[in-house]
């Protein structure tokens, strides 16, 4: 990897120096994050001494590539702007030299040190638009009309990075398609330049095409793109227009533009290997194209629609109008084609309060430039996940070796288990089946969870972590396959509500208390913000309990529950489709009874009062619930809330409405039954005061961890907050 300097040579260039990563979602299979982001913060500021350059002050340029190793290669690329604004400037000016629009640089490691495998040669650099060019506003035009791949800086590109790329293949005796060591990089207008550069090289005619890695920060792309359109319209304007838009390609591709969609076709099969990284901005309407395009066509491949997006991808209504109009005789990479149909891309995608068409955002940390509930989301499932992958090491005897595959899985945001003995938990189940197999020699203790520390960085004491980053999480797994069945002996616990006295509720509840106890005393305060809890299905009740439990005690955990299971009549209302009135009618009857219940029978005076008492602590607590829509053993937290809700909006802040909130029928019934009234009743999970509830309905595995690790995009997520009344 390239090397960072200890210091700068100049102040202006400071912010690209440090870059620190705390923690990534993964793509793929456990990435090398730190290499990803480290790739992206170079390119954004050798492009940025790009325009230094061309600036006043083109002495400060150097220190923008000189700290990464990079030297200036030959002279800048200029070119003469044929606009008439530039051609008068000229005129008056006539020693005017020509703008410098881009760079290439080459990577010279210092003396005795080695180049990292991934650590390019050469980078060829393109600034964007400077407001004093005019040159500049007329490509900026160009590409509205989509007709700058004719424009003469965007010739002169191509040709400077051809004859260049031609030289070094024939001094290097390789072949062309080793391409692995010359960066594209551009921002804006220069990300432009880049895109056009990379194509062509990619598609170059009779010849083998350069594979070039390009990475584009905030590429223009000008569409009709229904993101433009206020907040409200915008899913039901997304949900009419492309299927039309989609359907109309399709049809007009298969029959009278057959030619047009077969040299679209060949180019697309030739641009498949070329992966540009595109870097934009959610509320950049510049590049705002680029994310509906690639995120529409995945929904569309997704769908039932996947024969007609398999043609329409590959399509643009106004170059096929314009193809109707011209004699045929240009293919596809004539440059009627937009440049955004594109077979392959990674896109990579920031909503951070910088600003939206900057180039700045690009050279900073990860945590900066990441969704705060997405990424969080994502992580405490890549977290859960770990367990589950960690319980499958222990049966496959290759926990704590190297052949472990869990460690890949929170390894990749940075953290670690301190100590496997000490942060692995595990304990004994005491249920019949456990004990039977114990006396026959099979192992007696299992993992359901694991204790995970985040670790500082070497960058920690120049970028402070951010204050939502945890210091530790604690995760929570599942239900495993059969054979745990400690796991189904939990589960039917649950069924009955009885799992707060099980063994490892308990055991996580002590754990997690002592936990929080010592990063209060090391770290000062009381250790709320620096802990996670996050668990799946039965390890997400066994997070809910230990949470509830924290609560109490005035210690608000931030908590990530995917898909908790409910016990309630809710499946069975859902399987029997009785309509949205009839339930609530149910619920509204329900409501009257346990407020009659509660407020007239004096048995009941005590268990009333202290759910009054436990809600009133709880209610600063507000647990992340994910749940799905179809899935019946969640179901019962979506109706728990809703018809809350619709209770609450009903009576208003009544007694009615705060009594049924707080109630059970089922716990007041087993309370009238119990000898001793002044214990903790055993209150049902779902009696939460406050809660953010996500909810999905996409297709799939209903009940499974793997869909929270998606971006919002594809779960289509909507969520509300529900907060417990004030004066309640």
């Amino acid at each position: 990897m390239l090397s960072w300097p200890a210091k700068c040579k100049k102040e202006h260039s400071n912010l690209a120096l440090e870059i620190r990563i705390s923690f990534s979602f993964p793509q793929g299979q456990a990435p090398t994050v730190q290499m990803e982001s480290h790739r992206r913060c170079v390119a954004a500021c050798i492009v940025n001494g790009i325009y230094i350059m061309e600036s006043d002050e083109p002495s400060l340029a150097p220190a923008w590539w000189e700290s990464f190793g990079f030297r200036l290669l030959g002279a800048p690329l200029t070119f003469k702007c044929e606009c008439v604004l530039c051609l008068t400037k000229t005129k008056l000016f006539a020693h005017r030299p020509c703008p410098i629009y881009g760079a290439i640089l080459e990577h010279s490691p210092p003396p005795g040190s080695r180049r990292h495998p991934s650590a390019p040669r050469y980078v060829v650099a393109f600034r964007g638009t400077l407001p004093r060019h005019p040159g500049d506003m007329h490509l900026n035009l160009r590409i509205l009309a989509n007709k700058q791949h004719a424009c003469g800086r965007f010739r002169d590109a191509r040709d400077k990075v051809a004859m260049f790329l031609d030289s070094i293949a024939a001094a290097a005796a390789a072949p062309n398609g080793r391409s692995g060591a010359v960066w594209l990089a551009g921002h804006s207008l220069g990300a432009s330049i880049a895109l056009d550069v990379g194509r062509t090289m990619m598609a170059r005619k009779n010849k083998q095409g350069w594979n070039l890695p390009a990475f584009l920060f905030n590429p223009p792309q000008v569409s009709l793109a229904p993101s433009m359109l206020p907040h409200t319209l915008r899913r039901v304007a997304k949900g009419v227009i492309y299927p039309t838009s989609y359907a109309a390609k399709a049809a007009l591709g298969t029959t009278v533009l057959r030619t047009h969609e077969r040299d679209m076709d060949t180019l697309f099969d030739t641009l498949a290997p070329w992966v540009p990284e595109l870097y934009v901005h959610e509320r950049d309407v510049i590049c705002q194209g680029f994310i509906d395009y690639f995120e529409q066509r995945h929904k569309m491949l997704n769908r039932w629609l996947r024969p007609v997006a398999e043609v329409a991808m590959k399509l643009s209504l106004r170059d096929m109008i314009i193809s109707l109009s011209t004699s045929g005789t240009e293919t596809g990479e004539d440059q009627r084609v937009r440049p955004h149909l594109l077979p392959s891309a990674r896109l990579w995608k920031n909503s951070s309060y910088h600003d939206a068409h900057g180039l700045e955002q690009w050279w900073r940390p990860d945590s900066e430039l990441r969704d705060s509930n997405e990424h969080r989301r994502c992580i405490a499932a890549c977290m859960v996940r770990g367990t589950y992958v960690m319980e499958s090491d222990r049966a496959k005897r290759t926990h704590g070796t190297s052949r472990a595959l869990a460690p890949a899985w929170w390894q990749s945001f940075g953290f670690r288990l301190r100590d496997v003995r000490e942060d692995v938990l595990d304990c004994e189940c005491d249920c019949l089946f456990c004990r039977n197999r114990f006396k026959f020699g099979s192992q007696h203790w299992s993992i359901y969870g694991a204790i995970l520390e985040r670790v500082p960085t070497a960058q920690d004491w120049r970028h402070p972590p951010s204050p939502a980053a945890p210091r530790f999480i604690v995760a929570f797994r599942g239900t495993m396959r059969p054979w745990h069945r400690g796991d189904t002996f939990l589960n039917l616990e649950l069924l009955v509500n009885r799992q707060h006295a099980c063994r490892r509720f308990c055991h996580a509840r002590r754990k997690v208390g002592e936990l929080v106890a010592s990063v209060a005393y090391y770290y000062g305060g009381g250790g709320g913000g620096a802990v996670w809890l996050a668990g799946h299905s039965l390890g997400a009740s066994v997070a809910l309990d230990v949470g509830r439990d924290m609560a109490t005690k005035g210690c608000y955990l931030p908590t990530f529950l995917f898909n908790p299971p409910q016990v309630s009549m809710a499946p069975l209302l859902n399987m029997l489709r009785v309509p949205e009135v009839a339930k609530r009618f149910m619920y509204r009857v329900g409501c009257k009874v346990k407020a009659k219940l509660g407020a007239r029978t004096t048995k009941m005076v005590t268990l009333e009062r202290k759910m009054e008492e436990q809600f009133e602590q709880m209610a600063p607590w507000v647990p992340e619930l994910y749940v799905h829509e179809r899935d019946l053993i969640c179901r019962g937290f979506i109706d728990y809330f809703e018809q809350r809700q619709n209770m609450l909006e009903y009576y208003g802040s009544s007694q009615v409405a705060l009594l049924g909130t707080r109630l059970s029928l089922r716990d007041m019934l087993l309370f009238l039954h119990a000898e001793d009234k002044e214990e903790k009743p055993a209150v049902q999970p779902h009696l939460l005061p406050s809660a953010r509830l996500w909810k999905t309905s996409i297709q799939g595995h209903k009940h499974g961890l793997n869909q929270w690790m998606e971006p919002d995009w594809m779960l289509n997520l909507n969520y509300r907050l529900y907060s417990y009344p004030a004066g309640a």
